[in-house]
């Protein structure tokens, strides 16, 4: 099963870490030392951002479902679009430890 995780946070995280080899300046503290670090930061950050996000409209997923996989069936579609969006969302959660 693949796993999602929210690139934003994962950049905020990533930032975070970056900003603690820096004075309130925003100059690296103790240069010989960190540089090596803070670039490798700098360039995990921005391989990161070249990653692609993927936007699923939810609701468009669920009616191309019902209209190639339950076509002619008896289904009442309201209350299978609820069913999937529970679980679409409980997934959620659980990948974010809820």
């Amino acid at each position: 099963m693949k796993q999602y995780i929210d690139k934003a946070v994962v950049v905020e995280k990533i930032e975070s870490y970056i900003s603690s080899f820096c004075d309130r300046n925003g100059y690296l503290e103790d240069a010989e030392t960190n540089s090596l670090a803070y670039e490798t930061l700098c360039d995990l950050k921005d391989d990161i951002n070249t990653i692609e996000v993927i936007e699923v409209d939810l609701n468009r997923e669920i009616e191309k479902e019902i209209e190639t996989r339950w076509h002619g069936e008896y289904l009442f579609t309201e209350k299978f679009k609820e069913s999937a969006k529970h679980f679409f969302e409980l997934g959620l959660k659980t990948q974010k430890g809820k």
